[in-house]
């Protein structure tokens, strides 16, 4: 394999991206594009990977978000994968990787590059529970219907499958959990990404490096006794009794002369725990929690129904997870996969 070109619209997937990259692919030459990307918006991972280019990293790329609002999208869509395919034809990548399927530059990369091998990687709890995957019609004629227009709209042909990993363009899929992905991927040839890629010497540099231009000291991380994965501020209020829960994990780890890390919702804008001022950590919102598993040791961390346990889980050496389950969510499917890989069940 020649050029790979690994298309990230979050900094998951840019995670994946370095992991896979200096894995299997460490003998291609790798490019990582960010997409849809909001002006303020920060990759602290793809500014590592820029900084230190890690082999085998040639370069990164930036591409900015079309927008949601139908004049937007009518007046910046196909200018902006006009841009896509002037680089992916100038990259000439062998290979294409998205961590979005329906993501409209994955299909302009492979419009401007046809020979290109199309591959999925996984996008988090929407590889394993086809419960979390779609906002997109159900019916196989009004699917049809709306391809069409997008294809209009964006003026390359595109597709808009109902769960994530099943367009055609999708030849491969690279996912943590082969065993557990949903039935749709499963008609993929899957690859595993493998834990002890993120053990290796340069992807450790880029997530230390990571972690600094998020303002975290990667040596804090040492002492960390508990991490909690908070759910939204909304929940939190909703479900008082998850709150007390969460409340007196802190309160006890404190007691006892360990220190909390805290990591909110990417989307929460309030904190309703109360924590002192010594003793707890706040990891930056924008830094995705799974940079942080091999870094981690002997942690208790604690969650609720997000596939972040999971990586953590797979990924971290020497770290235990453990989730809240909500009133109404006992038989959530992600739970099953959490019993699968190890993840306790908090009462």
């Amino acid at each position: 394999m020649s050029n790979v070109l690994f298309l990230a619209s979050t900094p998951l997937h840019s995670l994946w991206a370095l992991g896979i990259a200096a894995g299997a692919l460490f003998n291609a030459r790798c490019s990582l594009a960010l997409i849809d990307q909001r002006d303020g918006d920060r990759d602290f991972i793809a500014e590592a990977i820029e900084a230190l280019r890690p082999k085998p990293f040639v370069e990164t790329r930036r591409f900015s978000q079309i927008g949601k609002k139908p004049l937007l999208k009518l007046t910046h869509a196909r200018a902006r994968m006009r841009e896509v395919m002037d680089y992916a034809r100038q990259f000439e990548p062998a290979y294409v990787a998205v961590g979005n399927d329906r993501r409209a530059e994955f299909f302009a990369a492979l419009a401007a590059c046809p020979k290109a091998t199309g591959a999925y990687v996984d996008d988090g709890t929407a590889s394993y529970s086809t419960l979390a995957a779609s906002t997109v019609p159900g019916s196989a004629f009004v699917r049809a219907i709306a391809s069409g227009f997008r294809s209009l709209l964006y003026g390359i042909p595109t597709e808009r499958e109902p769960y994530l990993g099943v367009a055609v363009a999708v030849r491969e899929a690279w996912v943590v959990l082969p065993d557990q992905v949903h039935e749709g991927l499963r008609a993929k040839p899957l690859r595993r990404i493998d834990p002890a890629w993120f053990q290796l010497p340069q992807v450790q540099a880029v997530c230390a490096e990571a972690n600094l231009r998020a303002g975290l000291d990667p040596a804090a991380l040492d002492g960390i006794q508990l991490l909690l994965a908070l759910p939204h501020d909304s929940l939190m209020r909703e479900q008082p009794a998850i709150l007390e829960q969460l409340q007196t994990l802190v309160d006890r780890t404190i007691a006892a002369g360990g220190t909390v890390a805290i990591k909110r919702h990417p989307r929460s804008r309030e904190l309703p725990l109360r924590l002192p001022e010594a003793g707890v950590i706040e990891i930056p919102q924008r830094l995705p929690l799974e940079i942080l598993a091999p870094l981690l040791k002997g942690t208790e961390v604690v969650g609720m129904l997000t596939s972040a346990l999971i990586y953590l889980r797979c990924l971290g050496a020497d770290v235990n997870v453990a989730t809240l389950v909500p009133p109404g969510f006992s038989g959530n499917a992600i739970l099953d996969i959490y019993r699968a890989v190890g993840i306790r069940i908090l009462d």
